[in-house]
């Protein structure tokens, strides 16, 4: 009894670590949601500031308020594609593959946000924080340019489900030395404009991706 007591002691502070691991997890998801459902919103158009709320809740995550404050200027001075006066179109079933990208976009931006600030947070001194802001608008650069790869990728294959009789396509590479090993597994693949395979694009798995999608009229054998 008292080796199993010893146990159970020994294996508190694991499981202690594993329940606030877990709980940070939701917390942040609830934040990235929180954040997402604000970015789809009209009022986040013109806005050039995140709200007090939003600003908020990221201090509640542990990230200084300057650097909430900074990484959502930062999140705001590019605008959202795919937008209306009216916000961000909401998922629904039947929708293109580029209106499913563009209604993705607040969620990915909510977590450029998030991911800002926590770096951000790492700049203590002024100077530190200047150039930490600095390499930050050069990763807004590349979030900016990979989003606008992805909606490049998602009308290809639109306009390739289109075409296609079955409503399949198949997943090409360009077959030589440049294909990464990512975009190799993914070659002869079956898919559907609502069912990617693991969720990626042609075109659009990383930023120098050159895979593209085809026709495909036969029976599906892998999907």
């Amino acid at each position: 009894m008292a080796l199993a007591r010893a146990t159970v002691r020994k294996q508190a502070p694991a499981q202690v670590d594993t329940v606030e691991q877990r709980n940070h997890v939701t917390e942040e998801a609830a934040v990235i949601a929180a954040l997402a459902a604000w970015f789809a919103t009209a009022f986040a158009i013109t806005a050039v500031k995140l709200p007090a709320h939003l600003i908020a809740e990221l201090v509640e995550l542990g990230v200084p308020a300057r650097a909430a404050g900074t990484a959502g200027e930062l999140g705001l001075s590019v605008r959202l594609t795919g937008r209306t006066r009216h916000g961000s179109p909401a998922p629904h079933a039947g929708m293109t593959l580029t209106r499913q990208v563009a209604a993705d976009e607040p969620t990915m931006r909510a977590r450029f946000v998030l991911a800002a600030a926590r770096r951000l947070a790492l700049g203590l001194t002024d100077d530190e924080f200047t150039a930490a802001e600095k390499r930050e608008r050069h990763y807004l650069e590349l979030h900016v340019a990979a989003g606008r790869k992805r909606r490049a990728a998602a009308a290809a294959v639109d306009e390739v489900a289109a075409s296609s009789a079955t409503g399949f396509m198949r997943w090409n590479t360009q077959q030589d030395t440049r294909v990464t090993p990512d975009c190799r597994l993914l070659e002869g693949r079956l898919f559907t404009a609502d069912n990617l395979p693991a969720g990626a694009i042609p075109g659009a798995v990383h930023m120098s991706c050159r895979c593209f999608a085809t026709a495909w009229g036969g029976a599906p054998l892998r999907v």
